[in-house]
């Protein structure tokens, strides 16, 4: 639990997860601890940091890019990370088991009180990151999963969870209420503390190509309702033909400001028609009666329930326009029922310079024909890219029937390089519901508002989308040719 007020976004809060080190973000911390050693005039303590903080080693990477930056920066920048670390976890011992003869006394009690400690904040500012690697990410249903604790009176409180937030946009539609999760033995909802009415006069909700109230007035031409083909079992395309066509002008808008991070629940209006007489309209769904019939809007359901009987909103504190980079991780997720697996596809890794890398998908070599055709072949097993990751089916503990896909390996291949298919070691396990038969697309991408109070914040947050359908590998075993 942590305590929450508007002076942050609601999604920040929720997406943000511990940034992962790169090679350009090693030398991007260690270039500006070098310039606050400038600034404090303790610019010799330069070749200290250089010489006890050396950037990771990446002669051997694969990538061509990675090693022409590091042959770069390698002996002119200091791994800035590290720095930041051994700082962050041990301000006062920061240079026990180090040799300091080369720096004077003045300089390292520089250092210990004025250098690191504007590094330190520097970089807590630049990046917003959750206390302690707590994260809402589940890996396992690839999804945010957290509770809001909502007051609903002096010593009363409820919770409402969204506990399949996928990433993206937050709003007040992903959240449920969990009536089981009332404390201090509430069974329903309590009594809400502040009472409040408004008055005003509504107005009739509008639409392009929306029919007149009077006949002799001409229709906007932007929608012909006439032209929507559908055949008898297009149940929806023909609601939605009847909803303009005949009961568009039974439908109000009745505006009421509410402020953000706040709760509100409509007790029902009073309409005074033109005859001057009064009738109250209480909330869709608030009877015992007909609970299949029930049909409401703009409040937060309950989880297990067909309606909200309380009639409770949420009106959370979420962006509105966001800076959004290129994704720095892309895994396709498909089913693959011929081969009985599921792939998870990597399309873009992290890059050690930077950002995200595209893979270019190389295709498996032809297998070897058999150079006598009379004769029988056979073979173990085919390949696949090294970028496919298998998931195999396996038993939900205690349950034969329940399965669970499972991350695995192809033999003689590297392991998985995006943090969406490594940060659960040893195992990774993936709910089977989560990948329907069209499959699922996840990114990791950085972030960056402006929030209200006019700070900015910048976070690493994830998405998931529909994906692009069932495919095949090819894999297949024991082939004879």
């Amino acid at each position: 639990p942590l305590p929450y007020d508007t002076s942050t976004p609601l999604e920040a809060m929720v997406e943000r997860e511990t940034i992962k080190p790169t090679l350009r973000l090693r030398v991007q911390m260690g270039r500006m601890l070098f310039k606050f050693l400038k600034l404090n005039k303790s610019l010799p303590a330069h070749t200290f940091f250089l010489d006890h903080f050396q950037l990771p080693d990446l002669t051997s990477n694969e990538d061509p890019t990675a090693r022409q930056f590091y042959e770069a920066v390698a002996g002119r920048a200091a791994d800035g990370y590290e720095i930041y670390k051994r700082a962050a976890n041990n301000p006062a011992g920061f240079f026990d088991g180090m040799e300091t003869t080369a720096l004077t006394a003045a300089s390292i009690t520089a250092i210990k009180d004025i250098v690191l400690p504007q590094f330190i904040k520097w970089f807590d500012q630049l990046y917003f990151q959750p206390p302690q690697n707590q994260s809402a990410w589940q890996p396992e249903r690839m999804e945010y999963n957290f509770n809001v604790n909502v007051p609903m009176g002096p010593t009363q409180k409820a919770s409402i969870n969204a506990d399949e937030y996928a990433g993206g946009r937050l709003d007040w539609t992903d959240f449920d209420f969990k009536s089981q999760t009332l404390i201090f033995g509430i069974t329903g909802f309590p009594e809400v503390g502040d009472q409040m009415a408004d008055v005003f006069l509504p107005s009739i909700v509008n639409f392009k190509g929306m029919p007149h109230p009077r006949f002799w007035q001409m229709e906007a031409g932007n929608m012909d309702f006439g032209k929507i083909e559908k055949s008898p079992a297009g149940i929806v395309g023909l609601l939605l033909a009847e909803y303009g066509l005949t009961y568009s002008n039974d439908w109000f808008l009745l505006p009421y400001p509410a402020k953000i991070n706040s709760t509100c629940s409509m007790q029902g209006i009073i309409v005074t028609d033109v005859f001057g007489q009064r009738s109250f309209v209480a909330p869709a769904g608030t009877t015992n009666n007909n609970n299949w019939q029930d049909f409401a809007l703009f409040n937060i359901t309950r989880n297990n329930q067909p309606a909200a009987k309380g009639q409770l909103f949420y009106l959370p504190p979420v962006v509105s326009a966001m800076q959004e980079s290129e994704p720095l991780e892309r895994v396709y997720f498909m089913r693959d029922e011929m081969a009985n697996l599921m792939w998870a596809i990597e399309d873009i890794i992290p890059a050690e310079t930077g950002g995200g890398k595209k893979i270019v998908q190389v295709a498996p070599p032809d297998p070897v024909p058999n150079p006598d055709p009379e004769t029988w072949r056979y073979t173990l097993g085919t390949t696949v890219p090294e970028h496919w990751i298998p998931f195999v089916s396996v038993h939900k503990p205690g349950s034969e029937k329940e399965i669970r896909f499972q991350r695995a390996r192809m033999p003689n291949t590297k392991p998985a390089a995006c943090v969406l298919l490594t940060e659960n070691q040893p195992v990774h396990f993936i709910e089977e519901q989560e990948v329907p038969r069209s499959g699922v697309i996840v990114e990791r991408s950085v972030q960056r508002i402006r929030w209200m109070n006019g700070r900015t914040f910048l976070w690493v947050g994830r998405r998931k989308i529909t994906g692009r359908g069932e495919g095949s590998s090819g894999l297949t075993f024991d082939r004879i040719d």
